[in-house]
């Protein structure tokens, strides 16, 4: 008669190894078992080997302690099941698949800021990128960035246009083109003129042709000048003109000589002298006009007396030679 079989933990009996009717000799009797079915942990191993790729820090701390239970109970499951409990594993994996379906991304607000106003506010999940507003504008100035790097949020973030001042080149010019002084200058600032003053023969400095101040772009400044007023020739050329009206043989050597001198010294003058060297063309005027006062007339009387005593002299000298070659024989 068989025994009352024990149980053998995963294992199934099946029989004996050999029959024990009509037994005719002393007989060993050995039960038969076959192995269960061991439980399937694919799914759970799948679902355990996802959570614990997941990082913490993306997830809110609610959602995330839930998920952390579910992964801790699935991995405490007993790694020798067989399929009769199949049910706990696939429990445990559902319990955790589900823990991941919910679980919370963390969110964090991103404002980007321009010209201190808000031009775009957004909801970003962790460690995704903010998405690039449309490029702000300031006046006088150029966009050149933004101010923190917005490609991986982990963080509420306020992030700031950067803009760089535009400047301008200012040139100031000489009334023939020449270059006095270049300058940049920074939008709607002032430009600084020629420490120098700019000169010009003949002229005066006015000032410059246009204004170089709250400048907003490239700008050529000229210099202007107004002509000088012309020295006035006209009593000296009345004097020049008297003078040249006289008649040598009217006067003495010695003063004619004198007013001469003058004369030429008036004549020669520069003409293109302008009203600040008045004082040049009124000296020349007046030392002729002085010289034309010097001279002296000749006395008429004396000067005919002493003509016909030339004029008797040369009579006498001629006689005398006259008489001189009568004393000679002439020659045939």
């Amino acid at each position: 008669t068989a025994p009352q079989v024990q149980n053998r933990t995963g294992f199934i009996f099946t029989g004996w190894d050999k029959a024990f009717t009509n037994v005719t000799e002393t007989l060993t009797v050995t039960a038969l078992y076959t192995e269960k079915t061991k439980a399937s942990y694919v799914a759970l191993d799948n679902a355990i080997t996802t959570a614990q790729s997941m990082n913490e820090d993306e997830f809110t701390t609610a959602s995330w302690t839930t998920l952390k239970t579910a992964l801790n109970n699935a991995i405490a499951i007993d790694r020798n099941l067989y399929e009769e409990n199949q049910s706990v594993i696939d429990n445990a994996t559902a319990v955790l698949q589900n823990a991941m379906k919910n679980v919370v991304q963390k969110t964090f607000s991103v404002t980007f800021m321009a010209n201190e106003k808000t031009i775009s506010r957004q909801t970003v999940k962790y460690a995704q990128a903010a998405t690039t507003p449309q490029e702000p504008t300031k006046l006088g100035h150029t966009f050149v960035g933004w101010d923190s790097d917005y490609s991986s949020v982990t963080s509420d973030m306020t992030i700031t246009a950067i803009f760089e001042i535009n400047t301008y080149t200012v040139m100031f010019l000489d009334y023939d083109g020449s270059n006095l002084k270049t300058e940049e200058v920074d939008y709607n600032q002032s430009a600084t003129e020629p420490e120098q003053k700019p000169t010009r023969v003949g002229y005066n400095f006015t000032g410059w042709d246009k204004t170089f101040k709250n400048i907003r772009e490239d700008l050529i400044v000229t210099a202007v000048y107004s002509e000088k007023a012309k020295a006035s020739y006209i009593m000296l050329d009345r004097t020049i003109t008297s003078a040249e009206a006289l008649n040598e043989s009217d006067y003495e050597d010695t003063t004619w000589t004198a007013m001469l001198t003058k004369l030429l010294e008036a004549k020669s003058i520069d003409r293109n002298l302008y009203s600040e060297d008045q004082s040049i063309v009124n000296q020349a005027n007046n030392s002729l006009q002085q010289a034309i006062n010097g001279l002296k007339l000749l006395n008429k009387s004396n000067l005919v007396i002493a003509i016909n005593n030339a004029q008797n002299a040369l009579s006498k000298a001629e006689g005398k030679i006259g008489d001189e070659i009568g004393q000679f024989p002439q020659s045939s």
